[in-house]
């Protein structure tokens, strides 16, 4: 038997060096009207192909 349990968000310092940081995170912001954690969610999201 698995755990879904989902993970806590991570802040990765690397995201910074992307070019496309600001970008994403203010994508994140305006998809989401600032609900926290619907933001961060979809910053998770998306980071996952910044990497």
């Amino acid at each position: 038997m698995t755990n879904r349990r989902a993970r806590p968000f991570r802040f990765q310092a690397t995201w910074f060096k992307h070019d496309d940081y600001p970008e994403v995170v203010q994508d994140a912001w305006i998809k989401n009207n600032g609900y926290m954690v619907v933001v961060l969610k979809n910053v998770v999201e998306v980071s996952k192909q910044l990497i």
